[in-house]
């Protein structure tokens, strides 16, 4: 599997169309264009208006105060509709987007080649909130040689105690050399249009523009029995 089979199934992904509105014709206005003529028409016929006069008036105002009260209706009846069809397709694409990762990108993480430091001092990152679901993960602080520099990374990674003491900790890791899962420039446009301006929506449930950046990934911290947690220095 490689990186363009994985980018063209993930550009699949977005060639659904975006729901349209579908035009329903909305009783309200008759139900409400009736009930405005009626009022009118005691109204004229109490003020004294001839029959003809009063029916003419009647269906004249009838009709602009019943188109007006369902202009209001209608657009928030209309907001309303597209926030659920938004929803709707949010979490479909959602679901689509998780069964893409577990089928395609997670089996490709797995061929990429494991890199490995020894590290000179490991910290757990105490200022941060912990929020990972996987119970085996923490922020940690790393620091470790690279050349003749000395590498700190703030990582979330996964610990394990799986050395014999006194053993030199290290960590493990790979490198994703370019992005995966990009939402070109097109799909941006459609998808602003579609979202308009409904910032609720968009708030919640944004699509990011790449959904693995190129960077290092999987981070497994191997420790010794009884280790004791350093103090890393900025």
């Amino acid at each position: 599997m490689t990186i363009q089979t994985i980018e063209a199934a993930y550009q699949q992904l977005w060639q659904s169309p975006l729901p349209q509105h579908v035009f329903q014709f909305d009783w309200s206005f008759l139900l409400l264009l009736f009930t405005c003529m009626f009022i009118f028409l005691l109204f004229c016929f109490m003020s004294g208006f001839s029959a003809k006069g009063a029916v003419i008036l009647a269906t004249f105002l009838g009709l602009l105060l019943a188109t007006v009260g369902t202009s209001f209706v209608s657009r928030a009846e209309s907001d309303d509709a597209l926030d659920a069809e938004q929803l709707r397709y949010v979490i479909q694409q959602q679901q689509q987007i998780e069964k893409w990762k577990q089928e395609q990108v997670v089996p490709y993480f797995s061929t990429l080649p494991e890199e490995k430091r020894l590290l000179s001092a490991v910290q757990m990152d105490q200022a941060a909130v912990f929020s990972e679901s996987t119970s085996d993960q923490a922020r940690m602080i790393i620091a470790y040689p690279e050349g003749e520099q000395l590498i700190t990374r703030k990582v979330i990674a996964t610990n394990r105690i799986d050395l014999p003491a006194g053993s030199a900790p290290y960590v493990t890791f790979v490198t994703l050399q370019q992005p995966i899962g990009r939402m070109d420039q097109q799909t941006k446009e459609q998808l602003a249009e579609f979202w308009g301006s409904n910032e609720k929506v968009r708030e919640y449930f944004a699509f990011p523009d790449e959904q693995f950046p190129k960077g290092v990934y999987h981070y497994t911290i191997h420790l010794p029995a009884g280790y004791t947690f350093a103090t890393i220095k900025p």
